[in-house]
């Protein structure tokens, strides 16, 4: 009789443990959310604000939560983490950052135990200004004159790179319609000068003075474009 009981309960206590496996609560796999994500503004300047925004959501309230930033260079394979920011009650998140580098920005949901996780990317360019080079001249004459040119803008660079083999000097200006000139000039056999110009007129031509023997390259830059960082 004894041992016919401890067999009951025995096969009880089994048949109450397969319930337990088998059940509603153990089977619940956590909720599948909603979420939405945006980097903008897209193109966005380098140095410039970037807004990191979007929302994760099940129901129409009760969606308090944390979401966290990633950040991968376009040049780049790994993802780097650089914040976070707390969602509110409807599951609106929002923070902003600095623009330094085009690339992906990652925001992640991490879940818990009756909500899933989820994940968003969005790709952002971002650009930054560099000279914008408008001509390009190449000789060897001890004495040039190159041919009229057109400035976007009154402020431009003109960069010559030259070498002397026995010696010499390097004469650039600008010549400006009308009125004015600007130079830049150096005694050493071989270099780079730069004329940075600012009052010259936006029309004229550039000159070059230098030993017969020495080869020259002038590049004109005068206005920016805008490139990606």
């Amino acid at each position: 009789m004894y041992r016919n009981i401890i067999r009951w309960f025995s096969a009880a206590a089994a048949a109450a443990s397969l319930i337990g496996m088998t059940g509603p609560a153990a089977l619940a796999a956590p909720a599948p959310v909603q979420m939405t994500f945006n980097a903008a503004p897209e193109p966005a300047d380098q140095g410039k604000a970037l807004t990191l925004s979007g929302r994760v959501w099940l129901g129409a309230t009760g969606n308090r939560s944390r979401i966290y930033f990633y950040f991968r260079r376009s040049t780049a394979t790994t993802w780097v983490l650089t914040g976070f920011a707390n969602s509110d009650d409807k599951g609106y998140f929002s923070t902003r950052t600095t623009a330094r580098y085009s690339g992906t920005w990652r925001a992640v949901y991490r879940g818990t135990a009756t909500r899933a996780a989820a994940a968003r990317l969005d790709a952002v360019a971002v650009l930054h200004p560099v000279p914008r080079p408008i001509v390009t001249y190449t000789g060897t004459d001890s004495s040039w004159q190159g041919p009229r040119t057109f400035l976007p803008t009154v402020d431009y660079r003109a960069v010559v790179t030259y070498r002397c083999p026995a010696g010499g000097y390097m004469y650039l200006r600008w010549n400006g319609d009308s009125f004015g000139f600007e130079s830049v000039s150096s005694a050493k056999a071989a270099g780079t000068l730069t004329l940075n110009g600012h009052q010259g007129a936006r029309g004229g031509y550039f000159d070059i003075d230098t030993y017969s023997d020495c080869t020259w390259s002038i590049i004109v830059y005068s206005g920016t474009v805008r490139v990606l960082a």
